[in-house]
């Protein structure tokens, strides 16, 4: 017998999950399953749910049910054990579900979870001063422009693609460049830019393409340093996002390496796997290779 616990975020996605979890227990409604569900209450309530999961030992897959940040949480709890991690994707953005194929309509999600197979996938640990105690990643890690827009978008009320958008148009024109140092293995690099975006994964959420040679399971951390670009190069470059053609974009530039360090992080806020942390302004971000079970 296969012992599951899906753990619900009953608001990402601003969708009804009452008709999923009815769903759940039709489709597991055999002698072969034990099927548990629990849903959060609040922030990071996931990985308090998860990390009490594996420590029971009571079950076999925990599966993240949500956006990216909600697979965090989980991801945080069980990375390293022996315990698989399924995804059905009710998020918003589902950067890493998209990139690894897994279909938004949960049906389907769920049919992969019954009969799909388990892959090792790559994660990031990220450290800093202010945390010495490594926050995991599956799919991107950002500062800059990506991280403001990460934070406005959690203290908004409203989820979906029209708030992100919104945010992104409002705060563009006024948001500034920094100056980055970047130490890609021993490469040391000084470069201005709007936002860098540390890639496990090759996707933004709403399938934003930011480094298509990214991939969760060849050990490498793919790097895109992006300039800010005109406004009357936008459309285009916008195009170049969603048509997986970034890497041609003249206002981006790429890096691959197993260990990143970025210095400088004026603004202190990062983006991880969509949720904003303020973890300071020197950040150190390790690639742990076939670190992570999934069933794709």
């Amino acid at each position: 017998m296969k012992r599951l616990l899906f753990i619900v975020n009953p608001i990402s996605g601003g969708r009804d999950k009452g008709k999923f979890v009815e769903y759940v227990k039709y489709a597991f409604d055999s002698p072969d399953y034990e099927c548990e569900m629990k849903f959060t209450e609040g922030v990071h309530h996931g990985y308090e749910l998860a990390n009490s999961a594996k420590d029971s030992g009571d079950y076999d897959m925990l599966v993240a049910v949500g956006g990216d940040g909600s697979i965090n949480d989980v991801v945080n709890a069980i990375v390293g054990s022996e315990i698989e991690l399924g995804i059905v994707p009710m998020g918003s953005g589902n950067g890493l579900a998209r990139h690894m194929d897994i279909p938004m309509d949960y049906h389907k999600s769920v049919e992969i979870i019954l009969n799909g197979k388990v892959n090792k996938i790559d994660t990031f640990s990220i450290t800093s001063e202010q945390c010495k105690k490594p926050i995991l990643a599956t799919s991107l890690v950002g500062v800059g422009f990506d991280a403001h827009v990460a934070k406005k978008f959690a203290e908004s009320t409203v989820r979906g693609f029209q708030t992100y958008a919104k945010i992104v148009v409002e705060d563009y024109v006024s948001y500034n460049p920094q100056t980055y140092k970047i130490i890609a293995d021993n490469v040391k690099i000084t470069t201005q830019a709007l936002f860098i975006a540390v890639a496990n994964s090759d996707r933004f959420g709403y399938n934003a393409v930011i480094a298509p040679d990214a991939s969760i399971s060849d050990g490498i951390i793919d790097v895109s340093i992006v300039k800010k670009i005109p406004l009357y190069s936008i459309l285009h470059f916008a195009y170049q996002l969603f048509t997986r053609s970034i890497l041609n974009s003249e206002y981006v530039d790429c890096v691959k390496a197993k260990e990143i360090k970025i210095l400088d992080n004026v603004d202190e806020w990062v983006n991880v796997d969509g949720e904003p942390y303020k973890l300071g302004k020197d950040l150190s971000i390790i690639v742990n290779p076939n670190s992570l079970k999934v069933i794709r």
